[in-house]
């Protein structure tokens, strides 16, 4: 491959930042925009609830430590702070209980970075003066950052995984510089510096499912970034120009090497919408489990007399991605290594014949029965389903053999909530009142809903976030 900049190298990161500056709302068809309304509103329920969790609100705490200055809207908190450090905080809260938006091909949950990062800058150029940005402004970075993350994501993010990398961390950088950008009113030029700024910060270890809380702030340290990015943008600051492409220490190049596709970055640009690949959780666990629970409640339909005492053993046959990824022995940890474990999240499963946010409760990751119940889950490799390629990478075959000696088995390839299996949007509502209901009520949250239905008639963006603060009692 040439030196970056030279003769050979394809120009990914200067196209994408003229597309971003250079998109209009108006051009994007109505299902995009329709799409990342929804992905707005659930972005928003998952920040709200996530402001009430322990982890949630360390993270606020610490963001009120870093500086001053009332820029824009600590959601569920209500406290005024700058805004790259909001976007920490901000971003924190929606990662914080894995409910969040993702885009399962891109190994990218695009909402806790895209919005957070859009709406803090929003609030600010409103709060200091300046011309404030409009609903139609917020959405057209939405979907600039959604697309320019989605394209990134579905380029490298499964190999990123593989080595280790939080794919969704280290491309979240890029949307949240996108989006951030647009709101900034930047050029070409200047966006295509944030975005060299921002992606020379991307960072987020995977093994920080492992028990610790810093991966639900991977999100919010990547929407810092994207502001970081813009900003020193605005003011001339010169960022990698070829931050994805270049050869040596690119973006591509050193954290995924040759099982990159930089081609697929730039395929259909502004004519194909990869961003219409993010789905919409409907269980409070790691992506990767979801096609193993949605196989558990086809065969509980099939058999209603299922009970945890009637389970002699779980087999789940996945890829060797998901089974690294979810797949090892329950050992009761944190919530975050609970929920991100695969033999925990059919322990409890089986256990309440749903699996809900009150699954996942500290003084049940110990119950001597889940912790039982969990030990007869084996995680398999299957290589014929790695040979099928990443579209097969949540494929499983699960089988549940009984103690009576009855067995029943259940093989799912995508999960329901994702783009092959979408939701109805109605189904995302009642995710988003169930969530945000819980914190600033259901009138509070009916009207941050019909803001979002409306927003491209929204004068400003600020109403929006003031709705974004629990009730005094």
């Amino acid at each position: 491959m040439a030196h970056a900049g030279g003769k050979g190298t394809v120009a990914i990161t200067r196209r994408l930042a003229e597309w971003v500056a250079a998109l209009r709302l108006e051009e994007v068809p109505d299902d995009v925009v329709r799409h990342v309304k929804l992905g707005l509103l659930d972005t928003l329920g998952c920040g709200l609830f996530g402001s009430t969790l322990p982890w949630g609100q360390t993270v606020i705490r610490f963001a009120g430590t870093l500086g001053r200055g009332e820029e824009a809207t600590v959601w569920g908190d209500g406290s005024l702070l700058p805004a790259a450090n909001v976007a920490l905080a901000n971003g924190t809260l929606v990662h914080a209980f894995e409910m969040d938006d993702l885009h399962a091909s891109g190994v990218l949950h695009p909402g806790s970075v895209t919005v957070t990062a859009a709406m803090a800058v929003a609030e600010r150029r409103e709060r200091g003066g300046g011309p404030p940005a409009d609903g139609r402004s917020l959405l057209g970075a939405l979907v600039a950052g959604y697309e320019v993350g989605a394209r990134i994501g579905v380029a490298c993010g499964y190999a990123k995984l593989r080595k280790g990398f939080h794919p969704a961390a280290t491309t979240g950088v890029f949307c949240a510089a996108a989006a951030a950008s647009r709101i900034l009113g930047l050029d070409a030029d200047a966006t295509q510096d944030a975005l060299g700024t921002a992606g020379t910060q991307a960072s987020g270890l995977m093994a920080a499912q492992y028990g610790s809380m810093v991966k639900r702030m991977h999100m919010g340290l990547s929407a810092q970034s994207g502001i970081y990015g813009a900003d020193l943008a605005a003011m001339g600051f010169r960022g990698v120009r070829e931050v994805i492409e270049a050869p040596y220490g690119g973006f591509l190049s050193t954290l995924v090497g040759d099982a990159a596709d930089p081609a697929f970055i730039l395929e259909g640009l502004g004519e194909r919408y990869e961003l219409m690949g993010t789905g919409f959780k409907v269980y409070p666990s790691c992506g990767s489990s979801h096609t193993t629970i949605d196989a558990l409640l086809a065969i509980r339909e099939r058999c209603p007399d299922l009970s945890p005492e009637a389970v002699e053993s779980v087999v789940v046959r996945t890829t060797t991605s998901t089974r690294d990824h979810v797949g090892w022995p329950y050992v009761p940890d944190t919530v975050t290594s609970a929920q991100m474990n695969l033999p925990y999240t059919v322990a409890a499963l089986l256990a309440d014949g749903a699996l809900t946010v009150e699954s996942f409760a500290e003084h049940r990751l110990r119950e001597p029965r889940l912790v039982a119940l969990a030990e007869k889950v084996h995680v398999e490799a299957d290589p014929d389903l790695d040979r099928m390629g990443r579209d097969h990478r949540h494929t499983v075959r699960v089988t549940i053999r009984l103690t009576d000696g009855r067995q029943f088995e259940d093989s799912r390839t995508h999960a329901r909530g994702t783009a092959r299996v979408p939701i109805s949007a109605s189904d995302l509502e009642a995710k988003f009142t169930d969530l945000a209901g819980r914190v600033v009520g259901d009138d509070q949250a009916a009207a941050i809903r019909e803001m979002v239905e409306d927003l491209e008639h929204l004068p400003t963006v600020s109403p929006l976030g003031d709705q974004m603060v629990r009730p005094p009692e």
